[in-house]
């Protein structure tokens, strides 16, 4: 999978006022990105949506004097992030990729009206959304995505070697385990109606009744009530991941072998009886399995992409001319 850039889509304006000074400076375009422009205004509103966004922290127990902080220290990362954006912006637009048609589909709606019910304007109390911006927001997000995909991710899983490819394999092979699945049926005693002292002898006897050969079905017909799913498949239960087993059933099965009856398992509600109808073991997929093969080349795609993505984004920028008003260096 790509890697995502999360970036803030919905603006939250909060009924507490939160501390906020514009930049003092005479900058009306704070910087030039070939043929874009960063204004003032522009920086500002980002600005104050960082500050909001670190305010949000004070809910964690941070202080004000710990987001004040963090807010000095990181606000020049603003200018860096809008600087890139606008160079994916304008990579996004030489490649044509608004006009793509995988692209045309994942921003159908995006550009949707405003919805229309209260519920959906103000899904939380006292915050008012500005859906337009989010919407927009998430566009430009996708956008980017499909480019980081096509010009960084794909490049790197289409250069992994066939030794890296083995070298990670064997590596790493507790990632290509496959859980083994088992098929259970269960015969099915409920406290309902009953007391729990008498269900509790019952669901031994019937134990060992069962143990001793007694038909599964006939007992699933007598005990288990016709509201339980299983009963209308005489008992079956169907497969299941053995990883996906509640520990008690896990247990309670662990050592059957196929045909075999566990003993009762107790649950809130009553005791269950459980077959082991057929096993299948844990295996590891074979190095050319297709889905190993996916998975070796997400995997090493994902553990080079943050450092190739950051590569890429300084290479655009070497690439471009970018200005940047003094006051703001």
């Amino acid at each position: 999978m790509p890697v995502m850039k999360i970036l803030l889509a919905i603006l939250v304006t909060f009924g507490q006022p939160v501390q906020w000074e514009q930049p003092k400076t005479d900058c009306v375009i704070v910087a030039r990105v070939n043929n874009d422009m960063i204004t003032m205004d522009a920086y500002a509103e980002e600005l104050k949506d960082y500050r909001e966004e670190l305010a949000r922290q004070l809910e964690e127990g941070k202080t004000q004097q710990d987001i004040n902080l963090e807010f000095k220290r990181a606000r020049a990362l603003v200018l860096d992030r809008m600087i890139n954006d606008i160079l994916l912006d304008q990579r996004a637009s030489e490649l044509g990729l608004e006009s793509d048609a995988e692209v045309i589909k994942a921003t159908e709606g995006t550009d949707a009206g405003e919805p229309a019910s209260h519920a959906e304007r103000t899904p939380t109390e006292g915050a008012a959304i500005d859906w337009k911006a989010a919407r927009l927001a998430h566009r430009r997000n996708i956008l980017h995505d499909f480019l980081i995909q096509r010009e960084v991710l794909a490049p790197i899983s289409q250069s992994i070697t066939d030794e890296e490819r083995r070298v990670y394999y064997d590596a790493h092979k507790d990632e290509f385990k496959v859980a083994g699945k088992v098929s259970l049926s269960e015969v099915f005693l409920p406290f309902e109606g009953h007391s729990e002292t008498q269900v509790d002898l019952d669901a031994i006897s019937l134990q060992v009744e069962l143990r001793n050969g007694s038909d599964f079905v006939r007992a699933v017909m007598m005990h288990t009530p016709a509201s339980r799913a299983s009963r209308a498949t005489g008992g079956s239960l169907g497969s299941f991941m053995t990883s996906d087993l509640k520990n008690s059933v896990a247990t309670a099965v662990s050592s059957l072998r196929p045909g075999e009856v566990s003993e009762p398992v107790r649950f809130d509600n009553g005791y269950a009886i459980f077959r082991l109808d057929s096993v299948t073991p844990d295996s590891l997929l074979e190095y050319a399995d297709p889905e190993a093969q996916e998975k070796i080349s997400r995997s090493i795609t994902l553990s080079q992409a943050r450092t190739a993505e950051q590569r890429y984004i300084n290479q655009l920028r070497s690439n471009a001319r970018i200005e940047v008003c003094q006051d703001m260096r």
